[in-house]
């Protein structure tokens, strides 16, 4: 090991600068070694004042986290509206009274939660070796490099998210041996340009691979695929997966975790089609699989799942009709269903691309519903009028397909309640009703639209 091991330092710590001298047979000396080896892997301060670094006031981790005034700092916490106090990270005080630690009644460490906290560097194997975690939260920061193969020891977590990092390469198999796990969030590992100072005065940049430590190739976060494993994560709420470089398809077993109530995975190279067994999540809210490279229908029994609330399915190579059922979903707040005629290489064209049939009468049913986007699509027919029904409605899309005829006046009608905003953040009603550059009329007539397009040029006039 070099002198700067983080090992090193820690055992160092230990042996001579902790001021509670546990003795070789504590049950806590363990525990307490993996987080000062946890402390010294991350190079950050903000962390060591509980993230609130006063103007005046800088913490050596080396020399100086003993003069921190008593080794604590008060935090104030909005949820219970008082200040609570916390040991700082390698002072003096309990392991379990530190900033972001939680423990049992017995004093073993059960959760750890520091979110953007500035914390810089790769995540230690050692930190796994806490047998008894629950959850880990560390979203928001600097972390980059691989998650270790380790982490299948965690066999107690119910909660892991660790997403907004510069993590990549691929996410380890052992994940799947968590069979407890509730709640996996590992999104936004690429496309996220945070930008972190070390002690040293370095920037590192989670925007390239290994925070730009090795050079500037651009990072696009963790790869893998959701294969068969998955139905081992029988407990799982909620899976957040997406931003990241994750490729195969949907595997059938996801009927195996009948407790999901959020499925994510948009912005990842999935493909294949979407498989009938999603039906039977009957307590699903979200499912956005948005910006892949799937190639589907929608399941026409699609209605089963009473409990959706968002559906976005947009920037896929999806066609085929829109299933009936999916109007008598009536806590549906997003349907996403655009962007599928036009899909750009390298997302999969066919003949086929684009959902087809008309705008289901039964919309009207859907009261919840703020967000309609059907756009670029070839749907044909007219507007029912009992789209008006849908009062919240705060975004409409339907440009860019065969839709004509007129705009109901209960539609219109919306553009007096939230379908009209002036600070341009919703009340948005788009429609092919600009002048016909072949006919000189409009495909589907609209007075009250925010926006026309050509129906030929498919050109709008925000675009110009």
């Amino acid at each position: 090991m070099e002198a700067g091991d983080p090992r090193l330092l820690a055992l160092d710590w230990i042996l001579h600068r902790d001021g509670m001298q546990l003795v070789s047979d504590d049950v806590n000396l363990y525990q307490r070694f993996v987080l000062a080896v946890f402390a010294y892997s991350l190079d950050s301060f903000a962390w060591y004042s509980c993230g609130k670094l006063g103007e005046n006031f800088t913490v050596n981790i080396e020399e100086d986290v003993e003069k921190f005034p008593e080794n604590v700092c008060p935090v104030w916490n909005p949820y219970i509206n008082r200040t609570e106090t916390f040991g700082v990270w390698l002072s003096s005080t309990p392991e379990c009274t530190w900033f972001g630690i939680t423990c049992s009644d017995d004093g073993v460490v059960k959760g750890i939660e520091l979110m953007y906290n500035d914390l810089i560097g790769q995540i230690p194997h050692e930190l796994f070796a806490l047998d008894f975690l629950t959850y880990l939260a560390l979203p928001g920061n600097c972390l980059y490099g691989t998650i270790p193969p380790e982490i299948g020891n965690l066999r107690h977590l119910l909660s892991l998210e660790i997403h907004s990092n510069g993590l990549s390469s691929s996410i380890p198999s052992e994940i799947y041996e968590l069979d407890q796990l509730q709640l996996l969030n590992l999104a936004e590992q690429y496309g996220v340009e945070r930008k972190c100072t070390k002690s040293n005065g370095a920037i590192v940049n989670i925007y390239f691979k290994m925070g730009g430590t090795r050079g500037f190739e651009v990072n696009f976060g963790l790869t893998g695929k959701l294969d068969s494993r998955i139905k081992e994560w029988r407990s799982m709420k909620g899976l957040h997966l997406f931003e990241n470089s994750l490729t195969g398809s949907i595997a059938p077993e996801i009927a195996s975790m009948r407790y999901l109530t959020f499925l994510q995975i948009g912005d990842n190279y999935i493909e294949g089609s979407l498989p009938n067994e999603i039906t039977s999540l009957r307590g699903l809210r979200y499912l956005r699989i948005e910006d892949n490279f799937i190639y589907s229908t929608l399941p026409e029994n699609f209605g089963d799942m009473d409990d959706l609330e968002i559906l976005m399915v947009n920037g896929n190579s999806m066609y085929g009709p829109v299933p009936e059922s999916l109007f008598s979903l009536k806590k549906l707040e997003v349907i996403r269903l655009d962007e599928t005629l036009s899909a750009d290489p390298p997302w999969i064209e066919v003949s086929d691309e684009g959902f087809t049939g008309s705008i289901s009468t039964e919309i009207g049913q859907l009261k919840n519903l703020k967000w309609l986007l059907l756009h670029s699509n070839p749907l044909s027919g007219t507007v029912p009028t009992e789209l008006g029904m849908c009062e919240k409605l705060e975004m409409v899309r339907l440009h860019r397909t065969n839709i004509y005829g007129t705009m109901p006046r209960e539609v219109c009608m919306l553009r007096d309640k939230n379908l009209y905003d002036e600070s341009g953040s919703r009340g948005i009603l788009y429609a092919d009703c600009s002048n016909n550059n072949r006919t000189n009329e409009p495909f589907l007539k609209c007075d009250c639209c925010t926006d026309c397009c050509d129906h030929t040029s498919q050109v709008c006039v925000a675009d110009d």
